[in-house]
């Protein structure tokens, strides 16, 4: 895992980033450090940057460098759908590019504008579209109990623009209230969450602390069950079974499959107990 820039100038109001300066790393010294753990053994990157792709610039820049030093590696990065060319990927994909990390996070242009997240569900699906195309894996990371979704049916139709996407992976989280965000502030206005909370968490910490979430239209509970859900919805799909089969290359991806094939049954098995009433002892609902 390697760190090529610090900040991110966009204003998303979920988002708690502090720096919105952003500052680069000269480009040689990042491949200078990965010819160091190369020669240390590593052949696979991950450029862990808040946002790696700040402009097409930077990554033809990148790929460019990497050509020119005659280097060999797989990386993937973490960036936005709005700072992708499909000359971008093309290039990148020649240099070694194996994934991308976007973030979505919702299914509608009225939700992104809300959020203030500066990108469109035209510029989300070119994205994916362009990846699955030119053969590199996506990463789809979402999230779900934002307040403009106030019903079950407001949800469905978030998931729905995800599976339409159709990413190689999901990563699908409960909106969490962090301090110095816009929805942190909005949530204090309603009396959603407490203020001073995490003023007082950092006075003294203690692992009874919860992060708050946006409870005015579902309780805790429903939110992580919808997130489960969610995840059924992604990762259950038959067609996303077989590519998933297909794309297995190690013992150890096969084994981790399995094994999260089956958290997702054991859910399922669980909340069947429950509606049956039949509930071991002791069973209770785990975030």
């Amino acid at each position: 895992t390697i760190i090529t820039t610090r900040g991110c100038p966009y204003l998303c109001t979920f988002c708690d980033v502090p720096y919105k300066k952003y500052r680069q790393r000269n480009v040689e010294s990042v491949l200078d450090e990965v010819q160091a753990c190369i020669e240390m053994g590593y052949d696979e990157f991950h450029f862990y940057d808040d946002l790696f792709n700040v402009n097409p610039k930077k990554v033809i820049d990148f790929c460019e460098a990497i050509e020119r030093r005659g280097m060999t590696f797989i990386w993937d990065f973490r960036g936005r759908v709005n700072a992708v060319t499909r000359e971008t990927l093309v290039r990148a994909k020649e240099v070694g590019l194996r994934q991308i990390s976007f973030g979505v996070e919702t299914g509608t242009d009225e939700a992104l504008k809300y959020l203030k997240k500066g990108t469109t569900t035209a510029q989300v699906e070119n994205a994916f579209r362009w990846c699955r195309e030119l053969g590199i894996r996506t990463v789809a990371d979402y999230i779900l109990g934002f307040p403009f979704e106030k019903s079950h049916g407001d949800v469905k139709k978030s998931i729905d623009f995800l599976l339409k996407l159709d990413p190689d992976f999901a990563l699908i989280n409960v909106l969490q209230l962090l301090p110095n965000t816009g929805l942190y502030k909005e949530a204090l206005e309603k009396g959603i969450t407490e203020p001073n909370r995490w003023e007082e968490f950092s006075l003294n910490p203690t692992r009874k602390f919860r992060v708050a979430h946006w409870t005015e239209y579902f309780s805790v509970k429903d939110l992580y069950l919808m997130r489960r859900e969610a995840y059924r919805r992604v990762y259950l799909r038959p067609k996303y079974i077989m590519r998933s089969v297909m794309q297995i290359t190690t013992p150890h991806e096969f084994f981790v499959k399995i094994r999260g094939f089956l958290l997702l049954v054991e859910g399922s098995l669980w909340e069947f107990r429950q509606s049956l009433g039949k509930s071991k002892s002791g069973d209770t609902y785990n975030e």
